[in-house]
């Protein structure tokens, strides 16, 4: 079995504005080994996608960032990352409770229900992959929700019992090197795509979206190389969608 890599140097901060801020600044100055992590009791100004915020109460949930260099990936694969990171947290959380589910892109739900997002910035030198930094927020320990996020949902709601953070991120930290490293072998990776797939959020299911100020029927069915979703109509028509241009209704 090889080393584990994600993980194996964690630097604590007791409250800090954001893990993946931190984590650029650094790469800035320093190239910190793979798998380097930056864990936080508290974020100020903790990010998600676009302007979305992610409340984290003190103490009570895992907030960090990884450092990555995944140079063993073309740019125009960098969505595999994403998928990887998102099945690792997937992985993680079945340790605990059933139906789990990818939202597209990388949201982690329970249920109907958001346990954990993601966030990741990559930098790309030329045609190489620089480097990787995969923000996570992972609710544990949090009972009260008092945000705008509609379905909110932590660990301890699901079991019932507090969770040690510090065993849950040693926990979390196996499950996510194990995916990296299933990545690095080319064979592995349709197998990665299909896993993701499997446990897509709504996958083959005729659900509604919404498209800027319109509603719609139609279901996922596939993801293309670029980590757009592909969405067949009722009609048989076939549309394709960027981060941020439809959403579920």
């Amino acid at each position: 079995m090889s080393e584990q890599i994600i993980g194996n140097r964690i630097i604590y901060k007791n409250i800090i504005p954001s893990t993946n801020t931190f984590a650029t600044n650094l790469l800035m100055h320093q190239r910190p080994p793979e798998g380097t992590i930056i864990s936080t009791k508290q974020q100020t100004a903790g990010r998600g996608h676009g302007t979305n915020k992610w409340e984290s109460k003190r103490g009570k949930n895992l907030t960090f960032s990884i450092i990555l260099y995944p140079v063993f990936l073309k740019p125009d694969e960098q969505f595999l990352l994403s998928m990887a990171i998102s099945l690792g947290i997937k992985d993680f959380v079945e340790l605990f409770t059933e139906n789990i589910y990818i939202k597209w892109p990388n949201d982690i739900y329970v249920s109907d229900d958001k346990i954990a997002g993601i966030l990741i910035e990559n930098s790309i030198s030329g045609n190489n992959f620089d480097y990787c930094i995969a923000g996570i927020g992972m609710n544990i320990n949090q009972e009260k929700f008092t945000g705008d996020a509609t379905n909110p949902i932590s660990l301890i709601q699901i079991t019932g019992r507090k969770h040690s953070l510090d065993d849950s991120l040693d926990l979390l930290c196996r499950q996510l090197d194990f995916r990296y490293n299933q990545l690095k072998e080319v064979e592995n990776r349709q197998i990665i795509k299909a896993n993701y797939l499997t446990n897509l959020y709504h996958y083959q299911e005729f659900v509604q979206f919404r498209q800027e100020n319109k509603k719609f029927t139609a279901k996922i069915t596939g993801i293309d190389s670029s980590g757009r979703l592909i969405i067949r109509h009722k009609n048989g028509k076939t549309e394709i969608f960027g981060f941020h241009e439809v959403s579920f209704a």
